[in-house]
């Protein structure tokens, strides 16, 4: 698995799909094989991994985590490509489950919940948003609801967004509400260490798909960092792009 060093050698969900992505990407048949073994090793029950195992012991992070889910589900689309195999059947089982456990409707929309023992479904990271993952997977499995889920990411994200510099925050409510109940973590408005992944999944939307919307969003954000200057671009901001004041 991939260990955390800062955590004692935890493993996470999102170690396993990157460390999956990472392995197909390279051919590595084996690491991959391995990762997902570890994953299924590990899951809920209901076939997503618990987001934290301790070491090689037992989940001490309880319920999924959608992000790490999604990755884990891109990296079986592209093995069972590359491989063929039993790949794709495992992954539509597993996309089976996300769509079940890790999608929701809120106020017509189609809303990616953080993982599955959310119970407010207004509550999302929006770091987890992978748009061109999710028009993979529609094609993949023949279940339009992906391409909804894609298209509504970004009536998600305009909710979210601030709307001169595109930063989104941490994590939010898709009522507008401050960050409350399953939402209320730490630094949970500012864009920072969860928020920056954000860019390179709707990049993926746009280099794969052609995705205005995600041009669109992306070019509000590449304006901003060019207006400070790639060089002095820090790590921790608020929405509107000011730095977060370090004295508090």
């Amino acid at each position: 698995y991939i260990a955390n060093p800062q955590d004692g050698g935890a493993a996470y969900s999102e170690g396993i799909g990157y460390g999956m992505l990472l392995a197909v990407a390279n051919a590595d048949r084996g690491t991959l094989d391995a990762l997902w073994q570890f994953y299924g090793a590990n899951t809920d029950g209901n076939g997503l991994m618990h987001w934290r195992i301790a070491g090689c012991g037992s989940a001490s992070g309880q319920g999924s985590a959608a992000d790490g889910d999604l990755d884990v589900a891109m990296a079986l689309v592209q093995a069972s490509c590359r491989w063929a195999g039993s790949y794709a059947d495992q992954d539509r089982a597993l996309l089976g489950q996300i769509m079940a456990r890790e999608v929701a409707s809120y106020a017509g929309v189609q809303v990616l919940k953080p993982g599955a023992n959310f119970n407010d479904i207004t509550c999302v990271n929006p770091s987890y948003f992978a748009p061109g993952f999710f028009r993979v997977f529609a094609k993949f499995t023949g279940n339009a609801t992906w391409d909804k889920l894609a298209n509504d990411t970004y009536i998600t994200l305009g909710r979210l967004a601030h709307s001169a510099t595109g930063l989104v925050p941490n994590w939010g409510h898709l009522d507008g509400k401050s960050p409350q109940g399953e939402c209320a973590r730490p630094e949970a408005t500012l864009y920072g260490y969860d928020a920056a992944r954000t860019p390179w999944r709707l990049a993926a939307d746009y280099l794969w798909w052609g995705s205005e919307p995600a041009k669109a969003h992306l070019t509000k954000i590449v304006t901003w960092v060019k207006g400070r200057g790639i060089e002095s671009i820090g790590d921790k901001y608020n929405t509107d792009g000011s730095l977060k004041d370090r004295s508090t």
